[in-house]
């Protein structure tokens, strides 16, 4: 039985795009402000993906934020950077396009979202010391919103992986700041300004959201305005190949199968694999579990493994954007701040220090 907000499914569309997360939302937004009939699957019930769990943060050298903040550099230097950390696993000419285009995607998010990006200060490059790596950083973050826009649909939003004290609205610039304690004034000042806003938004009755949610909750009410159908708990089963050419889906919806046709493509944007154990078995490193990961919980590999099917070539399935956790009874536990305070270490069971923390 279809769920009351449950949209229906056309036998045919121009572009049909799989996962709601970030990558998905953003593809499916361009392709509708083509002026194309476009269909957006969701294999969970929630939008936001493993981007709603996430801190936000987005690396795109040279955008408007950056530039507001006097924090954008030569775009030589940041292909630079890339040349030297990323190299020739992928190819020269997609590095410097996601240079030289970057920024044209978050003016598109600008004006087609309710996003707004701000830099985040000191938010150095992962490896500061390669060839044109930044220690101001070159990170950015969504700016804290309002989400009363979105109505029932924020009901949808994929919950966290973990709120913020006391469901304060923290940034990322924030934590940088809580986390010293009280070392310095400027963490304990930190913490009643987000006491005070906190307050302040419960009296107006706003809703206010940052971090990885805020890019979510902003990208569904572009998708919204833009016109496009979400279609949660359809899951991809199959492409639809004809003469060797991808042209449409298998869907799973409600225990049964059903085909969309999309004329002029497919777009995967299913995430990855860090929740399907066999997958992670064959392609990393061992031991491994699914146990371990922050990821969201749908993340089963299903448009890899369809791809895959389909006679796609895959690469780097060895790799991750990998970070330690500690697993707990609730889940596991991302560690950030434990690994970048003065003098903090980590050791294992027998008391030893087994890692490089940074």
């Amino acid at each position: 039985m279809k769920a009351p907000d449950q949209v229906d499914l056309k036998p045919s569309v121009d572009v049909l795009v799989v996962g709601a997360g970030g990558a998905g939302m953003t593809a499916a937004l361009a392709a509708a402000r083509q002026g194309l009939d476009t269909l957006l699957i969701e294999k969970s019930a929630y939008f936001g993906g493993s981007t709603a769990r996430s801190g936000g943060g987005v690396w795109i050298p040279g955008n408007y934020a950056l530039k507001k903040a006097g924090e954008a550099d030569d775009p030589a230097e940041s292909k630079k950077y890339l040349d030297a950390i990323v190299g020739d696993v992928v190819p020269k000419v997609r590095r410097d396009t996601y240079i030289d285009r970057g920024p044209e995607v978050m003016d598109f998010l600008k004006e087609n979202t309710p996003v707004r990006f701000t830099w985040v200060p000191e938010y150095a490059d992962y490896l500061p010391e390669a060839p044109g790596g930044r220690a101001r950083g070159r990170t950015v973050e969504a700016i804290p919103l309002n989400a009363k826009f979105l109505g029932a649909e924020l009901d949808r939003l994929h919950p966290p992986y973990g709120k913020a004290p006391a469901n304060l609205i923290i940034t990322q610039a924030d934590y940088r700041k809580i986390s010293l304690g009280m070392r310095t004034l400027r963490g304990p000042l930190v913490l009643i300004r987000a006491t005070l806003m906190r307050l302040l938004t419960l009296l107006l009755g706003k809703k206010m959201y940052a971090m990885g949610n805020a890019i979510a909750i902003g990208l569904r009410k572009g998708l919204v305005d833009a016109g496009v159908p979400v279609a949660y708990e359809t899951e991809l089963t199959d492409l639809i190949l004809e003469n060797g050419r991808v042209v449409g889906v298998k869907v799973r919806r409600d225990g049964a199968t059903q085909e969309i046709r999309a004329t002029r493509g497919v777009i995967l944007g299913s995430g990855g694999f860090e929740k399907n154990l066999e997958m992670r078995e064959k392609y990393q490193p061992q031991p491994t579990s699914v146990d371990w990961t922050t990821g969201a919980p749908s993340n089963e590999g299903g448009g890899i493994l369809a791809g895959i099917t389909a006679g796609a070539q895959i690469d780097l399935m060895d790799d991750a954007w990998w970070g330690p956790t500690i697993p707990l009874p609730n889940g596991p536990w991302f560690c950030l701040a434990e690994r970048n305070l003065p003098g903090s270490i980590i050791v294992n069971q027998a008391g030893k220090r087994y890692m490089n923390e940074a």
